[in-house]
């Protein structure tokens, strides 16, 4: 319920002050169970978007549990690309590739 998510953001506004701390955009299946949608996962992923900033969040996969039905690869990254408000194509960028390639490759 909304006393959740409020926890949560206080929670991950503190947690955004460790500079080195990166956010992984994954597994909203289980913040909001099997019936999720991009609409109330909106909420959550630009939440983390406004505390970290894009460059500290990335897309994750979270394999196995995206590709059990009704969650699909296609339907989370659509979340990124197409229902995000707010988030430029330049910071769409960093959230499915580059905070990544970053963390992980350099």
């Amino acid at each position: 319920g909304p006393e959740g998510f409020t926890r949560w953001r206080r929670d991950v506004t503190e947690l955004s002050r460790c500079e080195h701390v990166c956010a992984s955009l994954s597994a909203v299946e289980c913040l909001l169970g099997r019936d999720w949608t991009a609409d109330r996962a909106r909420p959550w992923v630009e939440t983390l978007v406004e505390c970290f900033g894009p460059d500290r969040c990335m897309w994750a996969s979270d394999a196995p549990y995206q590709v059990q039905q009704p969650h699909s690869y296609a339907a989370s990254i659509q979340l990124i690309r197409d229902t995000l408000s707010g988030v430029s194509a330049g910071d769409k960028e960093w959230l499915l590739h580059k905070t990544a390639e970053r963390v992980f490759f350099s």
